[in-house]
């Protein structure tokens, strides 16, 4: 939808992408878990004072040497009902804070687990943010994980439920997407131009 051309793809190249702000390879037509991450971080801070993005380990797939330094998928940490979950807009399914360093799949046993240095290696690669603490995320990411564990986290039939929710609210709202896209296609597309030059 929100894509220069409308399609989004898989990219084979995983680091390709690092070489420009991670989110911005969405107008580009392709991204990978970290850019709609990304994405979806940059949409957040214009409404929340605490957009999150954070790099896991997911057990489900492949691991090595580097995955379990950097992890080897990210998703978004946000507020529904002043509680706090991990958002897996990739896989559209949500997480919930077991300890200070894993979730857990709301109505399932799976689980990931938090891995600072994935966080580090998006920000070293992002062409924003360079001025930030690189660190100074992350005891902070521990104890709001901690934290959040204390509070009643929604049912699997009440996060269906949102998502349902959230689909009626884009198709009711089509009118006003379709108008956002036509008006900003030629900025898209510029930026599609821009973004091809860096490569």
């Amino acid at each position: 939808m929100f894509s220069a051309d409308k399609n989004l793809i898989y990219p084979n190249d995983e680091f390709k992408s690092l070489k420009i702000k991670p989110g911005l390879s969405i107008i580009n037509g392709e991204g990978q878990c970290r850019n709609t991450a990304c994405f979806y971080e940059d949409i957040f801070s214009f409404f929340y004072n605490y957009p999150l993005k954070i790099c896991c380990l997911d057990k489900d797939f492949e691991q090595n040497e580097d995955t379990l330094k950097y992890g080897n998928h990210v998703i978004n940490l946000a507020y529904h009902h002043d509680t706090l979950y991990g958002f897996d807009f990739t896989n559209q399914t949500a997480f919930k804070p077991i300890d200070k360093e894993i979730l857990e799949e709301i109505g399932s046993s799976k689980k990931i687990s938090f891995v600072p240095g994935g966080n580090v290696l998006l920000r070293l690669h992002s062409i924003t943010n360079m001025n930030d603490n690189l660190f100074y995320q992350i005891d902070e990411i521990r104890k709001i994980l901690e934290d959040t564990t204390k509070q009643k986290s929604m049912t699997k039939e009440e996060f269906n439920d949102l998502v349902l929710k959230a689909n009626k609210l884009v198709i009711d709202k089509q009118e006003i997407i379709q108008s956002f896209i036509t008006d900003n296609n030629e900025l898209t597309h510029e930026i599609k131009k821009k973004i091809l030059l860096l490569k």
